[in-house]
């Protein structure tokens, strides 16, 4: 387990009503853990879809989140499915 003082990219602990954390199109150069949901009754919707995790392998990507598969106090398991087999380059 990651003690409290570890940092992430992405730390949620928010909980609140209708909001929605989207989290896509961004480009993960890490082999540590990436996203963290917060402890508890995380209810909103959170998407973690179309990003760039520098790897192809689930598994590995899997090990850079930690959500409810991880921590049984987080009751949100997050779906990394479609993610992107390469960088994203913002187009204008």
């Amino acid at each position: 387990m990651l003690l409290p003082d570890e940092h992430y990219w992405i730390n949620n602990l928010g909980n609140y009503d209708s909001s929605k954390l989207v989290v896509e199109y961004n480009n993960f150069y890490t082999n540590e853990v990436a996203i963290k949901l917060g402890l508890g009754d995380i209810r909103q919707d959170v998407s973690v879809l179309n990003n760039y995790w520098n790897t192809d392998s689930e598994t590995e990507i899997e090990q850079m989140i930690i959500d409810g598969n991880d921590d049984s106090t987080v009751n949100l398991k997050l779906n990394i499915i479609p993610y992107l087999f390469s960088p994203f380059i913002e187009s204008n």
